[in-house]
C-alpha cells in the first residue's frame, strides 16, 4: 500500500520529574517543541527514582530524565556536544560530558541505589552521519564535588550501527540492580544490560539474534509492559509486530509471537495488567483504528485472531500517525495525534469494548495542525510526550517548560518575547492567554482533564503546541 510519511519524525527530547511535596509528576520540553505534560496527583506511585527513556530524531538536545526523592525536584539531560545535568530550577548540578553527535540518539537514566549517583546511557553517532552508533555509559554523583555534581567519562558499551534504536529498562528481581534493553533492528537482536551498584555489564545478553525484520523503515517504536516481562515492536515497513518474553532473572528475550498487522502504522502499548496489546491503524487517510490484541495465550495463532476492533475514528481532512502511551492515570492516552481529537481508552485492561474508548473535539482557535508530524518520547512506565515542531525561521521560539513543586506552579518562559502562550481545556475555553518572555500557570487551580498548550507566532500561527493532563 502507498505509505504516508509516517517515517518522517520530529522528536526532541523532554524533562520529567517527580514532586515529593505533592505527588505531582511532571514533564517539560523545550526548543520550539510543545510537550503533553503529565501532572500526576497520586499515592500509587512509589516515593524513589523513577528512570525515564527518550527517543529523539534531528538537532534537539534536551530531554526529561526523572527525579530523586531526597532532591529538589527534577533532573534535566542536555545532550548537545556535552552531557548536562540540570535541577528543576534550571540550574546545572553536572558538568559537561562527551563529545558525540546527538543524531538519532536514545537514552535512558536510571538510580544507583544506596548511593548518590545515577547511571546514564545514550546512543549516538560517533559521526555526523546516521551510523555507527554506540551505547556510551556514565555515572554523575549528585552530590560530588562539594555538592555541585561530578560527571564520569562515558564508556563505549556496544555499536549498535543502526538508524533508529530502542532501549528501555526494568528491575531485577530481589535485587538493586536494572536491566537495559535495546532493540537493535539493522542487526536484528535484543540487547540487555544489567546496571547496578557494582557497575555497568560491558558484556551484554544477546537475544533473538536474526529474527527482528532488518528493513529501511526500522521498528517505529518499542515497548515493554509493566510487569517487565514482555516486549513488543513493529516493523513498520511489513506491517508486522513482534512479541518477545523477557526472562528478567538471566536478561533473554526469546521471540514467541510475529504477525502481521494490516495497516498498522502507528505506535504499540500494554495495558496495566500487561494481559491486552494496543496498536493503532490506518486504513484509510481520513479513519483510524485502535485495536487490541488479548494476550492471555502464548499460541502466536491464538493471539493473531483475538484482534478486535475498539474504536474506529473518522478524521476528516487526514491526520498525523497517533502514538497510545500509559498514563500514570492507568489509562491509555493518544494526546491530539491529529486535529482537535484528544483520544483515551479509559480501561484498557477490559476486553472489547469495555475497555472504554472515549474521543473528545477540542475546538481550537487558528491554525492547529500547519502539516506537521509528532513522535513519542515515552517515560519508563509513568507518563508519555508527545512533540510536535513548528518550523516558523528565522527566529527559532523557545519553550523551557519547569514545575516549582513547592508552589505547585507551572512556568512557561518562551523566547522571543512576542511568543503569545496558549492554555485551553477539551471545551477549548482560555485558562491562561499571556504574550511575553514569563508566563506562570498554577496548576492547583486547574479542574481535572485533559489541557493543551499552544504558542503563537504574532500572525496567530501555532508554532509549538501540545496537552498535559492534570489528575
Amino acid at each position: 500500500m502507498n505509505r504516508f510519511p509516517f517515517t518522517l519524525l520530529f522528536s526532541v527530547l523532554a524533562f520529567a520529574g517527580w514532586s515529593q511535596t505533592r505527588n505531582v509528576w511532571w514533564a517539560w520540553g523545550r526548543d520550539s517543541v510543545i510537550a503533553p505534560v503529565w501532572l500526576h496527583h497520586s499515592n500509587s506511585l512509589p516515593p524513589a527514582f523513577v528512570p525515564a527513556a527518550f527517543n529523539y530524531t534531528s538537532d534537539f538536545k534536551h530531554c526529561a530524565i526523572g527525579s530523586l526523592a531526597d532532591t529538589d525536584g527534577v533532573l534535566q539531560l542536555s545532550t548537545g556536544n556535552a552531557g548536562v545535568l540540570r535541577n528543576s530550577s534550571g540550574v546545572q548540578v553536572a558538568g559537561t560530558g562527551w563529545p558525540l553527535a546527538t543524531t538519532r540518539a536514545v537514552g535512558l537514566v536510571l538510580p544507583v541505589h544506596g548511593t548518590s549517583k545515577v547511571s546514564a546511557f545514550q546512543t549516538a553517532s560517533v559521526t555526523t552521519g546516521a551510523a555507527p552508533m554506540v551505547l556510551a555509559a556514565w555515572e554523575v554523583d549528585l552530590l560530588g564535588n562539594n555538592g555541585a555534581g561530578s560527571l564520569s567519562q562515558p564508556g563505549p558499551l556496544v555499536l549498535a550501527d543502526s538508524l533508529r534504536p530502542h532501549i528501555a529498562a526494568t528491575l531485577v528481581p530481589q535485587s538493586l540492580d536494572y536491566w537495559v534493553i535495546v532493540a537493535d533492528h539493522l542487526l536484528r537482536r535484543i540487547l540487555a544490560f544489567r546496571t547496578g551498584p557494582g557497575g555497568t555489564d560491558t558484556i551484554p545478553v544477546v537475544s533473538a539474534t536474526g529474527v527482528l525484520e532488518s528493513t529501511l523503515g526500522q521498528s517505529d517504536n518499542m515497548v515493554l509492559n509493566a510487569q517487565g516481562t514482555m516486549i513488543a515492536t513493529r516493523s513498520l515497513d511489513m506491517d508486522r509486530i513482534y512479541l518477545f518474553s523477557f526472562d528478567p532473572i538471566d536478561g533473554t528475550a526469546s521471540l514467541f509471537a510475529e504477525f502481521v498487522d494490516e495497516f498498522g502504522a502507528g505506535g504499540l502499548e500494554f495495558s496495566p495488567n500487561g494481559q491486552f496489546l494496543y496498536s493503532i491503524r490506518v486504513p484509510a487517510f481520513d479513519q483510524v483504528e485502535y485495536v487490541q490484541w488479548d494476550l492471555s495465550s502464548n499460541d502466536p495463532q491464538t493471539i493473531y485472531d483475538s484482534a478486535n476492533v475498539v474504536h474506529v475514528e473518522q478524521v476528516p481532512g487526514g491526520m498525523l500517525v497517533p502514538w497510545p502511551r500509559l498514563g500514570p492515570d492507568g489509562c491509555i492516552h493518544v494526546p491530539v495525534a491529529f486535529e482537535h481529537h484528544y483520544t483515551s481508552i479509559l480501561m484498557p485492561d477490559l476486553a472489547g469494548p469495555a475497555c472504554q474508548v472515549v474521543s473528545a473535539y477540542i475546538d481550537l482557535p487558528g491554525s492547529w495542525m500547519d502539516g506537521r508530524t509528532t513522535n513519542q518520547c515515552k517515560r519508563y512506565h509513568d507518563s508519555e510526550l508527545d512533540l510536535s515542531v513548528a518550523d516558523r525561521g528565522p527566529v527559532p521560539v523557545e519553550l523551557d517548560l519547569w514545575p516549582n513543586p513547592t508552589s505547585g506552579l507551572l512556568n512557561l518562559p518562551a523566547e522571543p518575547a512576542w511568543v503569545r502562550a496558549q492554555v485551553y481545556d477539551l471545551r477549548g475555553r482560555s485558562v491562561l492567554d499571556r504574550t511575553g518572555r514569563q508566563a506562570i500557570l498554577d496548576v492547583a487551580t486547574l479542574a481535572p482533564g485533559a489541557y493543551t498548550l499552544m504558542l503563537r507566532d504574532p500572525l496567530g500561527r501555532a508554532v509549538a503546541r501540545g496537552t498535559f493532563v492534570r489528575e
